[in-house]
């Protein structure tokens, strides 16, 4: 009889590790042009400046956005979050993955930074 009950224990407490593993908890935000490229929260990006180029060496983006935080904000968000996509750092606001260079440029214009994020294939 405890065999049972502890079974069903089990069985619920999987069931319920499934429902909030399918369960997203907070939806993030990305770039529209890049689809694995998060936006940090409170920034707002720019569609009318993003441009993508496929080259048969690899694709080119630029894409734009505003935020209300300072650029060292800008750069230890992306320094945090890009890892976890398979970027490697690989000097100040530079990183590589799969043959792709991606640069971040942020420029302080008053209580907003501006962001440009560049991605091209890798020399």
């Amino acid at each position: 009889m405890k065999y049972k009950r502890g079974m069903k224990k089990l069985f619920i407490a999987l069931a319920a590790v499934v429902f909030l593993a399918a369960t997203p908890v907070l939806a993030a935000e990305y770039f529209s042009a890049v689809e694995d490229l998060p936006l940090m929260e409170g920034m707002q990006e720019d569609p009318s400046h993003a441009v993508v180029f496929d080259a048969p060496s690899g694709r080119i983006v630029d894409v734009a956005a505003t935020v209300g935080a300072d650029p060292a904000h800008v750069s230890a968000f992306y320094k945090s979050s890009l890892p976890a996509l398979g970027w490697t750092p690989s000097g100040k606001d530079v990183y590589h993955r799969n043959g792709e260079k991606l640069l971040l440029v942020t420029v302080k214009n008053g209580d907003a930074t501006s962001v440009r994020i560049h991605i091209s294939p890798a020399p």
